[in-house]
């Protein structure tokens, strides 16, 4: 282990760039990730894959890699959140509608869910449900699309996920198709699309299921992108409502796991429907890095509460490997700090073995980002531990699996300073 460090260290003075501190990034820090441009080139996805959501710091590194990205030509960004929310990230980032980000389910707008009927956890996700940072979050998110917005460049923008608490679909779809409300067909449509006081999650997904089919067969005079737009909030609402009901009731994390596979199933079809909305192949994805394995054979799956449940391969695995997309992939990770997880029971201040690379990598104390290939032998074609939420790590042979790491010598909890911009 000694030489590997060794070895490591040398490699990373070497290949890396050495960053300034997190807080000055800018557009000039970006450039100076040039040197990743061979890298990048002939890729037609990429992958941005944070070990915690929780961090203050996941936002610069996006930031950081969209700069850069988007500087060269890479305007298509898709985000492990609610097609919904994507949805209205889209409109504030295209048109300019600041009152979107008011409207963002997954950072607490609660004005399209069900009064009802309770959709939320009762199982074993109510403990971090209930005490899920959402203030924190949600200054956090809004301190990124904000950031995006001075990217320079026109952005398309998607979610690609559950909704962790569902309805936003409803208003969506008929903000989408408000122009045409007076088409008889369209407004019939919508009459009976309307939601039925006191159904159940059931009954409401099989009734979605009949307007999908109903929409589909109609022949309005619609643009064709508008109605695909529609069809795809259809679905992931219905996809979401399955969800619920295979997961929001489980006793355990065993019981979770066919939720989670047919959660990673969900984002598998929805990458898709980014991927086929427009001709230009380019796309970002960003999500945790285990969502997003390039090779799932390499290491990095994490069990019946990991990403797919422990039973179905991983986005990144059937973006990469079964879909055949060419991909750069960059990794955020850390040696030491703290974070905001939701769950009561672990831990929240990180403190990783010796024996993982987020230890090894700590000799450095400023900002570094550098490349797997090109290394010597040895050195990333055996596996590593990385270690990432709750003090967990993972086996991961990153040669082939991750094309770059962006290592962070400490990082801090989710701040609220853009709370109330």
């Amino acid at each position: 282990m000694g030489n590997r460090r060794g070895a490591l260290a040398e490699w990373v003075r070497q290949s890396g760039v050495m960053l300034p501190p997190v807080e000055t990034w800018t557009s000039d820090t970006a450039e100076k990730l040039v040197g990743f441009d061979e890298l990048l080139t002939g890729k037609d996805t990429v992958f941005l894959g944070e070990m915690d959501h929780f961090i203050h710091e996941k936002t610069d590194f996006r930031l950081l890699l969209i700069r850069y990205l988007a500087a060269r030509g890479w305007t298509r960004i898709a985000e492990e959140m609610s097609w919904s929310d994507g949805v209205r990230v889209n409109r504030y980032l295209s048109q300019g509608e600041d009152i979107q980000l008011d409207r963002l389910v997954g950072l607490g707008y609660e004005q399209d869910l069900r009064t009802d009927r309770n959709d939320r956890p009762t199982g074993t996700l109510k403990a971090s449900f209930d005490a899920y940072p959402v203030a924190l979050f949600r200054a956090e998110q809004l301190r990124f699309y904000r950031g995006l917005r001075q990217v320079g460049a026109d952005l398309d923008f998607y979610g690609f996920d559950v909704d962790a608490l569902p309805g936003g679909a409803y208003a969506d779809i008929a903000t989408a198709l408000e122009a045409d409300s007076a088409n008889p067909d369209i407004k019939h449509w919508l009459a009976d699309l309307a939601q039925i006081g006191s159904e159940s999650v059931t009954e409401e997904a099989s009734r979605l299921r009949n307007a999908l089919q109903i929409w589909e067969d109609l022949r309005p005079d619609l643009d064709p992108a508008r109605k695909r737009r529609v069809s795809l909030s259809l679905r992931a609402l219905i996809d979401t409502l399955d969800y619920i009901e295979l997961t929001y009731a489980a006793a355990d994390y065993a019981a979770l796991s066919p939720g989670l596979a047919y959660r990673e199933d969900i984002l598998k079809r929805q990458a898709l429907a980014v991927l086929g909305d427009q001709d230009n192949p380019r796309t970002v994805f960003m999500a945790h890095a285990l969502h997003l394995l390039k090779d799932d054979r390499l290491g990095g799956a994490a069990g019946p509460a990991g990403p797919g449940g422990g039973t179905t391969k991983s986005l990144g695995h059937f973006l990469s490997v079964e879909q055949e997309r060419r991909v750069f992939s960059v990794w955020l990770i850390w040696s030491t700090g703290e974070d905001s997880q939701p769950f009561p029971d672990l831990p929240r201040h990180f403190s990783y073995g010796e024996d993982t690379l987020n230890a090894a990598l700590g000799v450095f104390n400023q900002p570094v980002i550098f490349p797997v290939q090109g290394a010597p032998d040895g050195l990333f074609d055996h596996p590593w531990k990385v270690g990432h939420m709750y003090n967990a790590t993972v086996d991961v042979q990153l040669q082939g699996q991750v094309d770059a790491i962006l290592f962070l010598p400490n990082v801090s909890p989710m701040q609220a300073t853009d709370a109330q911009r």
